[in-house]
């Protein structure tokens, strides 16, 4: 692999020349057309990551996900790869494995590689998660939450939840079980599921059943549940939750 050095070697000029070169810095005429020759022969590549270390807006965006096993992620993190190509951006991602403490050092690790603007998949934001954005000074943009203070694109998780509750009455069913998560995440824990709450009532009954987002949790969840289970209809708070009660549904059976 071809190294700064080599081309610096082979120009017979300094490092700092060609690194100047390769970040737009002066050179003259006569060392740019050296430069440019060997970088053609070679077909040497910069390390972009590197350069954007010493540039000053880095043409990077960093991008925070509690977990890949996602539809809805990787169909987020498609569409933004897609959109930041286009104006010649690179997309990072670190996944925090939905662990609140990872998304954290996340956001201080991207602002140290001083990264154009980080896009947070959130669940929570906590105190902490404030006081990290608020200190790495670069724009963020918060996905899935709304927190006062902050860019935040958010669904209608209630209308969502209230259509799919009236939707499931329409059809007939008036006992239900709900697989939902915990009530620290806004979105779905709380808006979501008080929409799936006010489209059932009062023409039904549900038992609520709190479960994380991954699929094994609500698997295990499942397996414990649906063997006494009266309900004649299920909802669960997203796909993979969904996917976990199927799977242990078709293990017992019930389907």
């Amino acid at each position: 692999m071809v190294t700064i050095n080599d081309i610096a070697r082979l120009a017979g000029v300094a490092k700092s020349t060609v690194s100047r070169y390769l970040n737009g810095g002066s050179v003259s005429a006569k060392t740019k057309a050296k430069i440019d020759k060997i970088v053609a022969e070679t077909g040497y590549k910069p390390n972009t990551f590197a350069q954007s270390l010493k540039a000053k807006n880095t043409a990077m965006i960093g991008t925070i996900v509690p977990r890949l096993d996602s539809y809805a992620t990787t169909q987020g993190l498609k569409g933004i790869d897609e959109q930041l190509r286009a104006v010649d951006y690179q997309l990072l991602i670190t996944n925090s494995n939905q662990d609140i403490q990872r998304e954290i050092e996340a956001i201080y690790a991207y602002a140290k590689q001083k990264v154009a603007g980080i896009i947070l998949f959130a669940t929570v934001i906590t105190d902490e998660h404030r006081k990290a954005i608020d200190s790495s000074k670069v724009p963020v943009i918060i996905l899935g939450q709304q927190a006062d203070g902050y860019h935040s694109i958010v669904h209608d998780d209630y209308q969502a939840g209230y259509m799919l509750g009236k939707y499931a009455v329409g059809l007939g069913h008036r006992i239900f079980t709900y697989f939902g998560v915990f009530e620290d995440d806004i979105a779905v824990g709380q808006k979501r599921k008080q929409g799936i709450l006010d489209g059932i009532k009062p023409n039904g009954t549900i038992e609520i059943i709190e479960t994380t987002f991954a699929i094994e949790a609500a698997y295990q969840k499942a397996l414990k549940i649906l063997p006494k289970m009266e309900s004649s209809y299920i909802i669960c708070a997203t796909d993979n939750i969904a996917l976990g009660v199927l799977k242990a549904a078709h293990e017992l059976k019930m389907v």
